[in-house]
């Protein structure tokens, strides 16, 4: 009877020891998912950090364009110019200007598909908000690779843009003293130089000294504009442009 209950209790203390030993289990997993969800909400604080400091602006819709999130510069850019409130679940298509919900569902369609499309939009000439966009339209997927959402991502590049249009007009401006230069200079100069031929034929018997001089002169001279010339179209037609 009494090795009986020593084998009873025996029993109990290891179904103790294993509770005990499962519950500090549990007990350690649990704290490891604790520890988990404040590493997660960590990165996460440090992500919409980032997400909301940029001056781009970002937003994700569904594929029913319907917005899922968006950054801070998403939501003044929207107040400020077109005084609506950026909201969750409202259609992406609403915060665009009627001339431009189609070319706009379009593109997002092109992304739905699997593509990443960069788009150069001039918003609103003419107006206080006239300026260029340049538009990333992003394809978002999920572990089995399917298009679940797309990131519009939109950076200012009106600056960019104008520079470039004072570029344009140096390298016009460029081209037009070019012209200039290789004919309405040159000309004169073969004019003055066939002169001298002539006359040098009609004093073949004097003393042509001074028109040799002259000649080497006016040579000199055309040589002169044919190396501005030339530097002129290297600038023009050259990898580098000239910037304002």
């Amino acid at each position: 009877m009494q090795q009986q209950t020593l084998t009873v209790l025996s029993k109990q203390v290891m179904n103790l020891m294993e509770l005990n030993y499962n519950l500090q289990n549990i007990e350690g997993q649990q704290e490891e998912a604790r520890n988990q969800a404040l590493i997660i909400e960590e990165h996460k604080l440090k992500l919409n950090a980032i997400f909301d400091s940029s001056k781009d602006t970002h937003i994700l819709v569904d594929p029913n364009l319907k917005v899922l999130a968006f950054n801070r510069a998403a939501a003044i850019f929207t107040r400020t110019t077109y005084g609506k409130s950026l909201k969750v679940g409202v259609s992406i298509l609403e915060y665009a200007d009627n001339g431009v919900t189609g070319p706009f569902e379009h593109l997002f369609r092109s992304s739905f598909s699997g593509k990443t499309i960069k788009h150069e939009w001039n918003m609103r000439p003419g107006t206080k908000h006239d300026s260029w966009k340049e538009l990333a339209f992003v394809p978002i997927k999920d572990k089995s690779k399917n298009v679940i959402g797309v990131a519009l991502n939109s950076t200012d590049i009106t600056e960019r843009i104008k520079q470039q249009e004072k570029i344009n007009i140096q390298n016009a401006a460029l081209i037009r003293i070019a012209i200039i230069q290789s004919h309405e200079l040159r000309r004169p100069v073969a004019s003055l130089l066939g002169i001298m031929a002539l006359i040098k034929m009609e004093q073949q018997n004097g003393n042509p000294e001074y028109l040799d001089m002259l000649e080497k002169t006016v040579k000199e001279l055309d040589e002169k504009i044919c190396e501005i010339v030339k530097d002129s179209e290297n600038t023009i037609n050259g990898p580098l442009s000239i910037v304002a």
